[in-house]
């Protein structure tokens, strides 16, 4: 039976990973346990430890019970009860098919999880609350936004960051495109800023809306203010995709805009070249007459976007990967985190985001480990 406490200690690998028994004097091994101390500080100890592999750790965790005693009557370490209730909780998932194996870049394991119910997501919670301390060194939300966030972010403390780093980088299991063995295996990107003209009807629409909300902002103050100036900017950003997306009509779409007949000539080129783009916009409604002007010019086009089912959602992207369609259209929201699209050699953002890093995530996800061609971004 194990007894001790424990902690797991990851590798790159996950299923290589080791559950760490301490505090029973056994073990050859050495672990080094990271407690917090103190509003800003940290405290190291180097025990040593027994250490178990994932396939050795599992069946005994799953047979403990937390209530029990251990050996010579000793109660089960709070510690390994949390595990073993882990252990449980993990299968559990499994089961139920919230937590599925997959494979990652260049095929490392991974795990893929949810859609967790709130159930779910109260039990991780409970769980997470009990953990051993030395898994507890960032504290609750309270405790790393006065630590960590505030003086990382807001006051960019070297030091806060370092100590930040040095704490989670054992569980930092991700390869960067800078990383010298990575960055040799992908192609060039070229990223491209596209301006194009406005139509009349848009100029049109454009200033009348500038000018009447104007007029309401002078009459107004505080929040509502506030409100009205996100609104204009929310009017205008769908005035320059589309007239018919801020009119809410359904076409004609030929000759109103200026950025779709911008988007006509790229497409061209692209589809002349026998290649295929992704293309994101943060409006489910602007997709939907992208993909009616791209059905009446006979050009096929899949469609991704947060209404999509789960396994829908691995069809399309399992459609377009084959080559069944050229165009990938994707709401930002749904389909900016997640996928895999190496297909794809050209994406283009029809609508600007206001935070880039969301528009990052959404390009990489054809421009990441296995894009093995030129690859262009263009917005």
């Amino acid at each position: 039976m194990l007894d001790g406490d424990a902690i797991f200690v990851p590798d790159e690998i996950p299923r290589r990973g080791v559950l760490a028994l301490w505090g029973t004097g056994s073990g050859t091994g050495k672990v080094e346990l990271v407690f917090a101390r103190g509003a800003s500080a940290l405290r190291k100890r180097l025990v040593t430890a027994r250490f178990l592999s994932v396939a050795e750790a599992l069946p005994e965790l799953l047979s403990i019970d937390p209530n029990a005693t251990g050996p010579a009557g000793q109660a089960v370490r709070p510690a390994l009860g949390v595990w073993a209730a882990a252990a449980t909780a993990g299968v559990g998932l499994v089961a139920r098919g919230r937590l599925l194996p997959t494979v990652g870049p260049g095929g490392t394991d991974a795990w893929r999880i949810g859609p967790l119910d709130a159930a779910d997501l109260a039990w991780l919670r409970e769980l997470a609350a009990h953990f051993p301390a030395a898994a507890h060194a960032l504290g609750h939300l309270e405790t790393f936004t006065r630590r960590v966030a505030v003086p990382v972010e807001r006051y960019k403390d070297a030091e806060a960051t370092a100590r930040f780093a040095t704490l989670v980088r054992p569980f930092l299991l991700r390869r960067r495109k800078s990383d010298p063995g990575i960055a040799p295996e992908l192609p060039p990107k070229t990223e491209t800023d596209r301006i194009v003209p406005l139509s009349a009807e848009q100029v049109t629409l454009y200033e009348a809306v500038v000018r009447e909300t104007m007029e309401a902002i002078a009459a107004k103050d505080g929040i509502e203010r506030a409100g009205l100036v996100f609104k204009l900017l929310t009017a205008l950003k769908q005035i320059c995709n589309h007239p018919a997306q801020y009119l809410k009509q359904t076409g004609p779409l030929a000759g109103r805009s200026g950025k779709l007949a911008a988007f006509d000539e790229l497409l061209d080129v692209i589809l002349a070249g026998g290649e295929s783009m992704l293309v994101f916009t943060q409006y489910t409604q602007m997709a939907k007459l992208l993909q009616q002007h791209l059905d009446a010019r006979g050009i096929g086009s899949l469609f991704l976007h947060g209404g999509v089912p789960v396994r829908r959602r691995e069809e399309l992207v399992d459609e377009f990967q084959a080559g069944r369609a050229p165009v990938f259209l994707l709401s930002l929201k749904a389909g900016g985190t997640g996928l895999t699209l190496t297909r794809a050699t050209h994406v283009l953002h029809y609508d600007r985001w206001w935070n880039p890093a969301v528009e990052d995530q959404a390009t990489d996800r054809a421009y990441r480990i296995g894009q093995d061609r030129p690859f262009r971004c263009t917005g």
